[in-house]
């Protein structure tokens, strides 16, 4: 089904290159195949890394290029307001994964600061954030004790 949705896609692209939902869906399609030397490559070569910010970081960080994820993230960041929060958590990720760990937990720690009374669904993001905390060399005891209650416990 995918597949189809990449050749439909590419088909009307052909006919209009910036028809935004054929865009939209090829880009999501590629993501849920796997294919991110694909997607990075269809991004760039369409000019679209300023429209798809997040699409194009997630495939420079599946194709473990965190330091290019980074710095195109941070560039964009202030021309895109409505993602905030999903920039800082792919930014997050990417410093973890580029051993980062405490520009990681500072991150992780404003983010969960600007979120406390939405943490009780956020099991992914309070996860990442311990991890984080583990391995920075971060000493906010008090920090972890307004967060303690919001992780659960083995059931």
């Amino acid at each position: 089904m995918l597949m189809i949705n990449i050749h439909g896609s590419q088909k009307i692209l052909k006919q209009d290159s910036s028809e935004k939902e054929a865009l939209q869906c090829k880009i999501i399609s590629l993501i849920n195949l796997g294919k991110s030397v694909d997607l990075e490559q269809f991004i760039s070569s369409e000019n679209k890394k300023e429209e798809f910010v997040l699409e194009y970081a997630y495939s420079l960080y599946c194709l473990g290029k965190f330091q290019q994820s980074i710095e195109h993230l941070e560039t964009n960041k202030k021309n895109n307001p409505n993602l905030q929060k999903e920039i800082d958590i792919l930014l997050a990720q990417n410093y973890y994964k580029s051993g980062q760990y405490n520009k990681c937990f500072e991150l992780y720690k404003q983010i969960l600061n600007s979120k406390k009374e939405e943490l009780e669904n956020e099991s992914d993001l309070l996860t990442n954030f311990l991890a984080a905390y583990g391995l920075s060399n971060a000493d906010d005891l008090d920090l972890l004790k307004s967060i303690q209650r919001y992780i659960n416990t083995w059931e």
